[in-house]
Formats: C-alpha cells, structure tokens, sequence
C-alpha cells in the first residue's frame, strides 16, 4: 500500500475516532451500515444520490511534492482534502435556524480536525 493511501486512511480514522467521542448523535447510514457522520468520496459506490445532511465529506487531491523537498531523493508529499457539508437545520418546516446548526457543524469539525496530528497506531493485525 503506498504512503499516500496509508496517510489518508490515518486521516480519516482519527477523524473518525474523534467525531465518534465528541458527538456519538452524528451519524450517517450508508448501504444499511450506521457509522460516524464522515465519508471517504473515493471509498463510496458511485452514486447519482445528493449528498446528505449534517454529513462531512472528504474529498482528496493528487498528491504532490511538498515545495521545498522536490529535489530530494525521496520528496515529501503534500495531499490536500477538502471538506465539504451542509444542513437543513432542525426545523424541517422553516429552516430558520440552518445558520446556528452550520455553526455547530463548524465547531465539530474545527474540534476534530484539532490537534492536526494523530498518533501513530499498528493497523497490521
């Protein structure tokens, strides 16, 4: 497996991880399984179906050298993703409060995403 997907599977694990801490509510169902509320685009079937709400998201770049390191013998790499999400909000008939539920989506993410480090784990067994 390269360094690139074992760096994006460590990503969204601790993302993962710590969304299911921080608010166990937010989940999604996909193909009948309940998970914690964050997606993989790349890892999803193929779909015509709209993205759902309250959800995160991932999208990944092509990797690239990381500037600076693009002459060394072995580069680092940078890989940006993007994520994306959006809200009804809670009241289903008027959606006046979709600003405070995008805020709190906000704050779950930046809460997740913080320390933007993880540590290391064995995942070979």
């Amino acid at each position: 497996m390269s360094e690139c997907k074992i760096q994006k599977i460590l990503f969204f694990i601790a993302l993962r991880d710590r969304l299911a801490i921080l608010n166990p509510s937010r989940t999604v169902t996909v193909l009948g399984n309940t998970r914690p509320a964050i997606v993989v685009m790349e890892n999803e079937l193929s779909t015509t179906a709209p993205l759902l709400p309250n959800v995160f998201y991932l999208h990944w770049d092509i990797a690239a050298p990381a500037s600076g390191t693009e002459r060394l013998e072995i580069p680092l790499l940078k890989i940006s993703c993007d994520v994306t999400y959006w809200t009804q909000g809670t009241d289903d008939l008027s959606s006046q409060d979709r600003g405070r539920a995008l805020a709190k989506l906000d704050e779950e993410f930046l809460a997740i995403a913080s320390p933007p480090r993880a540590a290391l784990k064995d995942f070979t067994s």
